[in-house]
């Protein structure tokens, strides 16, 4: 089987990661909280590393996605 070599994965992969959360959260959530989670973990995401110190996307994408998400969801309330 043959490999497609995708010059742009990681992006690719990003936006993905954006938009399938988001358009599966708007049934349940307020949009604009909602968007911020989802640009909070996609950001989070692709942050791999801080000074010396390696991120464990496991733990710190649902952190940031929920303290954006109730972050924003405080604000507009």
């Amino acid at each position: 089987m043959k490999r497609l070599h995708v010059k742009w994965k990681d992006e690719i992969a990003s936006i993905v990661m954006f938009i399938v959360p988001f358009v599966a959260s708007l049934p349940l959530l307020p949009p604009i909280p909602s968007l911020a989670a989802c640009v909070a973990g996609t950001i989070v995401e692709r942050v791999n590393k801080i000074g010396s110190h390696y991120l464990q996307d496991n733990l710190t994408v649902p952190i940031a996605a929920a303290i954006a998400y109730q972050s924003v969801n405080y604000i507009l309330s």
